[in-house]
């Protein structure tokens, strides 16, 4: 256990070292430094179920882990007390009684489903799990040039905005009831409100801060009053306005190969049913939906009559610590319910307003 826990502290150690010199030094991880940090991670991630399972318990095969899951589910409602467990990265049974800590599901049983369904995925946001502290992220920064300099002159610095990448997660929590009398007489019930409901109540949430404003805790790009907006039609925006998006960003210096429009279903088929000129039967969103070869992707929580073009390189998400799942007995206990609670921490930073804009109408 010594050798674990001494491990645990050289990874520890080498993190800081890592997150500390990239800040001293104004620049974002390496793509060497980014790849040993992963490494560490994972490592860290097992060592710690390691730990776990010095305590007491024993691996279980994957085709078994409904079942397994379903019996520490039943056995917490059968203790009468409200159980915690911590998401891990790698899967091992350890029951309640024996440590009380680690669950028969993984981090990745969460939050791969919640990747999958944001729009951020779709452009090539990868979401980081488990971070701690500060992002740790490769930035694609366009403005960013060498300069030609004799052969012992001093190189002046390049700038990459470090101060933005501070994260400020907030708490994000989700409460589901279910009936006792649901759960006794049914397999699997609780199996999947972890494995669909909550993940789809995740889903759902960030796309809303994300996309949607309103003032929302977790701000997201359309709580940024900073990001440029040019004049569109609000019905049918013209293929002229709709390129209008994309100029703005290349004119400030962004790339835009990697960009796409992010806009409400019902805007979409509007630009689908718009013609692009006269006489060439072509539309402004083409049938594989695409504008002038540029990705479009769709959220109903986007404003029905707005369109969002950007660099979704200068949107960083991420899960912040542990992901803790909760089972409560005791709460509803006089509804004939019981609570599977999750809660965790998330952040979402827009790093440079200028790599997006908004098409909206004149007020």
């Amino acid at each position: 256990m010594n050798e674990h826990l001494n491990r645990l502290k050289e990874i520890r150690s080498r993190m800081e070292e890592l997150v500390s010199t990239a800040k001293r030094e104004k620049r974002a991880l390496t793509e060497a430094e980014q790849e040993e940090w992963k490494n560490m991670r994972d490592e860290r991630s097992v060592l710690n179920l390691e730990l776990e399972l010095m305590k007491g318990g024993d691996a279980i095969k994957t085709e078994k882990r409904q079942k397994e899951f379903e019996n520490v589910f039943r056995e917490c409602r059968k203790s009468g007390r409200v159980s915690e467990f911590k998401l891990e990265r790698a899967y091992m049974d350890v029951t309640a009684g024996k440590t009380g800590g680690v669950i028969p599901l993984t981090i990745g049983d969460v939050w791969g489903p919640v990747e999958k369904g944001l729009i951020l995925d779709k452009v090539g946001i990868t979401l980081q799990t488990g971070l701690v502290g500060d992002y740790v992220w490769p930035i694609i920064t366009s403005g960013v040039e060498c300069t030609v300099e004799d052969e012992n002159a001093e190189v002046a610095d390049s700038t990459i905005p470090m101060n933005k990448l501070t994260p400020e997660p907030k708490r994000l929590a989700i409460a589901i009831p279910v009936s006792n009398t649901l759960i006794d007489m049914s397999d699997g019930v609780i199996w999947q409100v972890v494995m669909q409901q909550v993940p789809m109540a995740i889903v759902r949430t960030l796309n809303k801060c994300a996309f949607g404003g309103g003032g929302l805790k977790l701000k997201g790009l359309m709580d940024d009053s900073t990001i440029p907006t040019v004049t569109i039609t609000p019905s049918a925006p013209s293929w002229s306005e709709v390129l209008g998006l994309p100029s703005k960003v290349a004119s400030e210096g962004y790339s835009v190969e990697t960009a796409c429009y992010v806009m409400n279903s019902a805007m979409k088929y509007r630009l689908k049913a718009q013609p692009k000129d006269t006489g060439s039967g072509l539309f402004v969103c083409d049938a594989s939906d695409m504008i002038d070869g540029i990705p479009v992707f769709t959220t109903e929580y986007f404003p029905a009559d707005e369109i969002l073009f950007g660099n979704f390189s200068y949107f960083l998400q991420g899960q912040f610590g542990q992901t803790r799942i909760t089972i409560d007995p005791l709460t509803g206990a006089k509804k004939n319910l019981t609570y599977v609670i999750l809660n965790t921490n998330y952040s979402q930073t827009v790093i440079d307003s200028k790599a997006f804009v908004v098409g909206k109408a004149e007020e």
